[in-house]
């Protein structure tokens, strides 16, 4: 049991940064899962005059750009817990999500697609050696359920209002890194984005360790549009890299559970 719990536990880290990803502050044009349609085309924003991003303006322009377009679709290469994974899908975090949501196809070495869907406040997860095709159910309040542990992070640390409320106290820094380029069809202006991490109070559970001591600042670099989305965000501390795009803003693919039909019960 030691191995799948070991993937599970990378996979709910890997679900943390999607769900967190466009908060914590960030493309190619950034492909969705192909077996799953779009509910629309990107959503053209509405013409916004570019705000000047300071320390004092990040986090807030930021977040409320992403709260106003609620679902976006993402990609994300991932090194983490020696593990390098890559990962695909959607998520929906603004206010018309009555919990955070997501779909998610992740590529980890040595275990080959493993597909999950965080929906309704649950977690269900499809492990080709395990559950053949089919999706078994973790309910982070589960205390009798050893896995739920893995997954609890993601309840506790979804909500994008606590996410942006946490970084904006923790800006130091926020300059420009060189000319804007072109990211999911707009200009994206590059930042480099300095953090105190003595003041981000979640930071140190996403890395999993207490015993972890962390530096004093981390620096992000950041691609805003002209809309004040995120398009692009790279990052790397204490041997984690993420590397992870944003597209479709407004229209990301629909996030559903499994039916009944596409439910096992928990191989382990």
């Amino acid at each position: 049991m030691r191995r799948p719990v070991r993937v599970l536990t990378v996979a709910a880290s890997v679900a943390v940064v999607a769900l967190l990803g466009a908060c914590d502050a960030g493309s190619h044009d950034a492909a969705a899962d192909p077996t799953r349609a779009h509910a629309g085309a990107s959503a053209t924003p509405t013409p916004t005059a570019p705000v000047e991003l300071t320390a004092a303006t990040f986090a807030d322009t930021l977040g409320a750009a992403m709260t106003k377009a609620a679902s976006y679709d993402f990609t994300m290469n991932m090194t983490a817990q020696g593990q390098a994974v890559t990962a695909r899908g959607s998520a929906e975090v603004g206010t018309s999500a009555a919990t955070p949501t997501l779909a998610m196809t992740m590529d980890i070495a040595d275990q080959g697609t493993i597909e999950m869907r965080f929906v309704g406040g649950k977690a269900y997860m499809s492990m080709p050696q395990l559950t053949k095709g089919k999706f078994f159910v973790i309910d982070p309040k589960d205390t009798s359920n050893p896995l739920a542990s893995s997954f609890d992070q993601l309840t506790q640390q979804s909500d994008p209002a606590q996410s942006i409320r946490e970084i904006q106290g923790a800006v130091v820094s926020v300059a420009k890194a060189g000319a804007p380029v072109q990211l999911d069809g707009v200009a994206a202006q590059p930042y480099d984005v300095t953090l105190d991490t003595s003041k981000i109070a979640s930071l140190q559970s996403q890395l999993g360790s207490t015993d972890v001591k962390l530096p004093a600042t981390l620096t992000y670099r950041y691609w805003v549009g002209p809309d004040n989305r995120l398009r692009k965000v790279t990052t790397s501390v204490l041997g984690t890299t993420v590397d992870m795009t944003f597209s479709h803003w407004g229209a990301g693919a629909p996030v559903t559970a499994p039916s009944a039909d596409e439910i096992t019960d928990s191989p382990f």
